[in-house]
């Protein structure tokens, strides 16, 4: 899958939406592994993205950005640091594009977390969104990547995978 053309733009927004258990979520974290791929041809874009995977609400903070605390939040978690990432380096992190936020469930989020998510806005940090969800969500009149994985039914899986394997030549030809 070639994303590179989705997230070489100054602000990327992709949409992987599908009934539970297509693999949303895998194929979110399959992106992330290709954020931090080390050699340039495998990753999203030239430069590496720090993956950050939002998947919980998002408390509210009086005073402050919902979305920016929960980010700061998991980015704090992932570098293990005692004192959060300030909230001026973060913002010009997210809107360099050198961390790509992936926001897991988010059909299933409340309405106060969904709220924060408004990448139409001018204001909104965050140029670099994934998003998983179980419908093909609107969010305004952003433009947008969607990505709609199907379930592949049992009775299809034993030829597909036979085909698979066939092309990648690891099955000899009959």
């Amino acid at each position: 899958m070639n994303l590179r053309s989705t997230f070489g733009k100054k602000r990327s927004c992709l949409v992987i939406c599908g009934e539970g258990g297509v693999g949303k979520t895998s194929l979110a974290c399959q992106i992330a592994r290709w954020a931090i791929a080390e050699t340039k041809d495998q990753r999203l874009c030239e430069h590496l993205m720090l993956p950050v995977l939002l998947e919980e609400e998002f408390r509210v903070v009086e005073g402050k950005s919902s979305l920016l605390e929960a980010i700061r939040g998991q980015l704090q978690a992932l570098i293990d640091e005692p004192e959060p990432v300030c909230v001026e380096l973060l913002t010009q992190l997210l809107r360099k594009q050198r961390i790509i936020v992936i926001v897991d469930r988010f059909s299933e989020l409340n309405a106060t977390t969904r709220e924060a998510i408004v990448p139409d806005s001018p204001e909104f940090p965050v140029n670099a969104l994934v998003i998983t969800s179980r419908i093909e969500e609107k969010l305004g009149r952003v433009n947008k990547t969607i990505i709609k994985p199907l379930r592949i039914e049992a009775n299809k899986l034993s030829s597909f995978m036979e085909a698979y394997l066939m092309a990648i030549a690891i099955l000899p030809q009959s």
